[in-house]
């Protein structure tokens, strides 16, 4: 008998079946951001194969490869579903997953989702007379940005914090709407901007002390950008480690040294992307704020982009130790798509 309290779908898949992880990433990594469930994918491929598959179609859920396991659990053909469910004896075997998710998730109803309610297409139809399970699927599925955030919003002033939390965890692991899929950069925006916010992670690249500093820290911040233009790459990378004590000084010349970086190059060119891509996981080691850590790991993937040489070994690593549970969600969500960036290659 397995766990009472945990249930686990079991995804059997080759790498040659792209198309099929594509249909089945979304429901299944909702899945798995759910507290009472586990989503394991297995392939018999190699893990090479495996892993870039894995960047390249989304896959949220821990992934297995060189994996056997289907014959022991009968089943006949991949892919394949096999659904664990929580107390139960035995698996259920579905050749044809996409109809089974649909209904664990509660998402497939015959006549809309709440009796009497269909899915609401304008941003009017949405109100406090709109019950709990509309707003969940609008929040989910609505092809409209305005309508999703608006029923987050709602759901935001209904939900207890802890129910508030697990529904965070599955929207940002849900597909986003179809104008923020095309590339990582809008998915970004998408998941770290428009919904974090909706969901009241506004998260300011400023501590709260910066926002106000008092007339020391200001002066002794200005002080320090008198001296950045002399200064090497390396001095700055150097300076930004030694400034990471607590202080409201040290938190504006970090922010300070992040802004020329960012700035030499993206605008003003005088700063070569192989210049700095090197320094960023020591940087991103010594930030102890979310903001400017995800501020990094945005910026780590747009000067991966841009830069002549081959720095994939050095940014994987990176980005990867930001997916572990102790990290906050926005950075957790921002290096997930930039790790599937540097999946995808440069166009």
């Amino acid at each position: 008998m397995l766990s009472d309290r945990q249930s686990y779908a079991l995804l059997f898949f080759e790498t040659k079946h792209a198309d099929f992880l594509r249909q089945v990433r979304g429901p299944l990594n909702r899945m798995d951001a759910r507290r009472d469930w586990t989503v394991i994918g297995l392939s018999p491929d190699g893990p090479n194969e495996v892993a870039r598959l894995v960047y390249r179609n989304r896959l949220r859920f821990a992934v297995g490869a060189g994996s056997r396991d289907d014959r022991a659990l009968g089943v006949q053909k991949l892919p394949c579903l096999v659904i664990l469910r929580a107390g139960a004896n035995k698996p259920e075997i579905h050749q044809a997953p996409e109809h089974a998710l649909r209904g664990l998730l509660g998402d497939e109803t015959s006549s809309g989702p709440a009796s009497g309610w269909t899915l609401p297409a304008d941003l009017a139809e949405l109100g406090p007379h709109t019950p709990d399970q509309v707003l969940r699927r609008c929040a989910f599925d609505s092809p409209s940005r305005d309508v999703r955030l608006a029923a987050v919003r709602l759901l935001q002033t209904r939900l207890e914090p802890e129910a508030l939390r697990e529904l965070a965890d599955e929207l940002m692991v849900a597909e986003p709407p179809q104008q923020y899929a095309a590339n990582y950069n809008l998915r970004v925006s998408w998941y770290s901007g428009w919904l974090a916010r909706a969901l009241g992670m506004d998260l300011d690249f400023r501590t709260p002390e910066e926002q106000r500093p008092d007339r020391i820290d200001q002066s002794l911040a200005e002080a320090y950008k008198l001296t950045m233009p002399e200064k090497t790459v390396a001095q700055l990378a150097q300076d930004y480690v030694d400034y990471t004590q607590a202080g409201v000084a040290d938190a504006l010349i970090r922010s300070a040294i992040l802004t020329h970086l960012c700035t030499s190059v993206e605008e003003q060119g005088t700063l070569q992307p192989d210049a700095v891509l090197p320094l960023m996981p020591s940087l991103l080691a010594a930030e102890p704020y979310a903001g400017k850590r995800q501020l990094l790991v945005w910026f780590t993937g747009e000067l991966w982009e841009k830069a002549t040489g081959d720095y994939t070994s050095l940014v994987i690593p990176m980005l990867e130790s930001c997916l572990g549970p102790q990290e906050h969600i926005v950075v957790r969500v921002t290096a997930r798509e930039v790790l599937e960036r540097v999946a995808e290659g440069r166009p």
